[in-house]
């Protein structure tokens, strides 16, 4: 996966992967690099109010900007549907 992340000294800065802007959904992220291996990158995705709810029957529907987020860290949506 191609990262492209800049961080700006004011705590400002834009994350990119493989090509998809996903900014706005990213609160923090850990670089971490060492000779001779892959870079890691690990994403904090901004989560608000977590709640635990249990339905018999509901629609779950996904924001897009957390979609996104998730499709590039390989996530499929169950059915195959995005």
């Amino acid at each position: 996966m191609r990262a492209e992340i800049i961080a700006a000294a004011t705590g400002g800065g834009r994350i990119v992967l493989d090509g998809v802007d996903v900014s706005a959904s990213v609160r923090a992220f850990d670089l971490h690099a060492t000779a001779g291996r892959r870079p890691r990158v690990t994403l904090d995705v901004d989560v608000r109010h977590p709640a635990h709810v249990a339905l018999a029957d509901a629609d779950v529907v996904v924001s897009p900007a957390t979609a996104a987020v998730l499709a590039q860290l390989g996530w499929t949506p169950p059915g195959g549907a995005a």
